[in-house]
């Protein structure tokens, strides 16, 4: 269905790879694939049509029910042991999670060894190099302190990638996350702050790879040898 809507939206001229980062680029069904931090499964309800078999980990004990007139299984992330899973997954979903961890780099080596060779990560999160950042300082929309422990910038990213053990970091830059997340940055400015705010909306250049507003990565974990 996924693949079908990316051909039609082609045809069409549309941006089909918003199409694809709706669907966190997860691979042709059947695959196995995990949602770490799913929150209320919504992610996970869109992906049950196509076939693939889904699971879910979330932090708040209050959502995890949510899920199982769904028949998806939804665990609790602080009741799962480290050697639950060994290259179980062919895809992980990692959506503004790795932001709200006090240790981004353990969460990503644990992810690697729960995928299974030639498996892929997705993961999404505030850019620390961001144009946003440098016209809004603490009025960013992403910055959220003290909920965010780390925004990385983009090479940082990368470099977390591949010391974990990951291949191919593929970066995918969705055009409509400025305008949102500007939009809303200003609206906590006020008075001079505000006008001196947009002045530089006004004079930003267009976004590149490096100052996006999110980095959206899908890494591989490399086929065994």
């Amino acid at each position: 269905m996924a693949r079908a809507m990316s051909i039609v939206a082609r045809l069409t001229n549309k941006n089909f790879q918003g199409i694809d980062r709706l669907y966190r680029f997860a691979p042709k069904a059947p695959a196995k694939v995990l949602d770490y931090g799913c929150g209320s499964g919504a992610y996970l309800l869109l992906l049950r049509p196509l076939g693939h078999e889904l699971q879910g980990l979330e932090y708040d004990p209050q959502l995890i029910d949510g899920l199982s007139k769904h028949g998806i299984p939804v665990g609790n992330v602080a009741q799962i042991d480290e050697q639950r899973w060994h290259e179980e997954f062919d895809h992980i979903s990692l959506a503004h999670v790795l932001e709200h961890v006090p240790d981004p780099h353990a969460l990503l080596a644990r992810l690697f060894r729960w995928l299974k060779p030639g498996g892929t990560l997705f993961v999404e999160l505030p850019n620390g190099g961001s144009r946003g950042l440098d016209i809004f300082g603490r009025q960013w929309r992403c910055l959220e302190t003290p909920r965010h422990f780390v925004i990385p910038s983009r090479q940082a990213m990368v470099d977390a990638l591949l010391t974990t053990g990951f291949v191919r970091p593929m970066q995918y830059v969705d055009p409509t996350i400025r305008a949102v997340m500007w939009r809303n940055s200003l609206a906590s400015c006020g008075g001079e702050e505000q006008l001196a705010a947009a002045a530089a909306v006004a004079a930003a250049g267009a976004e590149t790879c490096e100052d996006t507003e999110y980095l959206t990565f899908v890494a591989t974990k490399p086929e065994a040898q």
